[in-house]
């Protein structure tokens, strides 16, 4: 967590009532307890490996893992009130003709016209019908003989391909997988995502009537949409925010990395005769962040955001403590409230091992934020 400094020359929330050219002890030290108190709050909030803290959801996992978070930060998918995915559950018709119509809209930056319901079990009551609706519209699926839809029906393996073919306007072709018949009306269908690589198999089966799980809907969602184009958005952790961009954190901010020094020892060896260097193998990496409060009331960033750097190792670092870089110019420690419309410009400084420091992302969030949206810039390139 992102609350590393020593206090410096800042003054803290006590100090307010002060002349502000004092900083008596009893400031420092109510600073350091605040400091002390919220980052052992994060330390149990806010798991320290990449691979588990970026993405949203606590049960995914394993080889999908990548796609099913690209397919949520683009707003393919969204998980359940418990921070779940439940990757493993099957996807139903009705689900999955929503992924691919975000997929096509998403990409396309189009809105898919929309129509009359076609089927008596798909009603304008129920919470996909608009989606259900416009891929029925766009040719993407059909019915059963009986003319319904089976909206709450699991979709099979075989279903979905028809669809992502049809959505994505793919080529007809031969399948080469031994338990999928050569009359299906859907082996060219089945061929045809296999192909252009949006669908695969298990060996030399494709499993044509098992069911699709949610998990395996949002990759193979996410591969459509980025076929036909779509780019992650700005500020997620497959397309980060360039040096100056600025980006939503959370509710209540905008904030933009100016700047970033990639070995900013000598610069925290001046500002302190009492700084120590950074532990063998590692190095100082300090960022200049410019933060504007858009809230209703106030904030303060060191109290409110949470910095770190996700290294190349695929670990990402927070600050704890007074521990990170000792004291550095400019901190974000320095920092008063900002009220709406304010700007502050600050520097955070984390200790990352060296091997990790080149090609990593810098990540921000807001504490406690309603929106649990984690923001990535570039780090040191």
């Amino acid at each position: 967590m992102d609350r590393g400094d020593s206090v410096g020359n800042g003054h803290s929330w006590a100090a307010r009532w002060r002349p502000r050219h004092v900083l008596e002890r009893g400031d420092a030290w109510m600073r350091h307890i605040a400091v002390s108190i919220l980052t052992i709050l994060a330390v149990l909030v806010t798991p320290l490996s990449a691979a588990e803290a970026d993405g949203p959801f606590r049960d995914v996992s394993g080889t999908l893992a990548d796609e099913i978070v690209k397919a949520y930060n683009a707003g393919l998918i969204s998980g359940y009130e418990d921070g779940t995915f439940r990757p493993n559950e099957n996807v139903t018709r009705a689900a999955f003709a929503k992924m691919v119509v975000l997929a096509v809209e998403t990409a396309t930056k189009k809105t898919l016209p929309a129509g009359s319901e076609p089927f008596p079990d798909v009603q304008p009551g129920q919470t996909l019908y608009q989606y259900v609706v416009k891929a029925y519209k766009a040719g993407y699926i059909s019915g059963y003989k009986d003319g319904t839809f089976g909206y709450n029906k699991p979709i099979s393996r075989q279903e979905a391909a028809a669809i992502l073919q049809r959505a994505l306007n793919l080529p007809l072709q031969p399948e080469n997988f031994k338990d999928v018949p050569d009359n299906s009306t859907l082996a060219k269908h089945i061929g045809a995502v296999a192909a252009a690589g949006i669908m695969q198999g298990y060996g030399d089966t494709f499993r044509p009537t098992q069911n699709l799980p949610r998990g395996q809907a949002a990759a193979v969602a996410y591969r459509a949409y980025e076929k036909l184009g779509g780019k992650a958005p700005v500020g997620t952790r497959e397309n980060p925010a360039p040096l100056g961009t600025e980006v939503k954190v959370g509710d209540n901010w905008r904030v933009a990395v100016v700047d970033i020094v990639e070995d900013a020892w000598p610069i925290i060896r001046e500002e302190n005769m009492f700084n120590e260097p950074p532990a063998e193998g590692h190095q100082f990496v300090m960022a200049r962040l410019r933060f504007t409060y858009v809230g209703k009331e106030s904030g303060t960033p060191w109290l409110h955001l949470m910095t770190g750097y996700l290294g190349a190792n695929r670990v990402l670092y927070w600050r704890g403590g007074d521990t990170s870089c000792g004291v550095i110019p400019d901190s974000i420690y320095d920092v008063d409230e900002l009220f709406p419309g304010a700007s502050v410009e600050a520097n955070v400084c984390w200790s990352i091992p060296s091997g990790a420091v080149k090609g990593g992302l810098i990540a921000v969030e807001e504490f406690l934020s309603s929106s649990d949206a984690r923001v990535f810039f570039e780090g040191v390139k």
